[in-house]
């Protein structure tokens, strides 16, 4: 039962850091989009220029 408490805070903590992750992944993940699509950009060009 004492075991038990703890993982239950651990979850809601889990959870809490989730949401923050969530909103810091955002920006992270727009700005990995965007240079993927500069690369495939880049990469298209390239083959249409050969």
């Amino acid at each position: 039962m004492i075991g038990l408490n703890p993982l239950h805070e651990w979850w809601k903590m889990s959870s809490y850091t989730k949401w923050y992750h969530y909103f810091w992944l955002m920006p992270l993940i727009a700005v990995f989009l965007g240079i993927a699509w500069v690369v495939l950009t880049i990469v298209d060009s390239v083959l249409f220029k050969k």
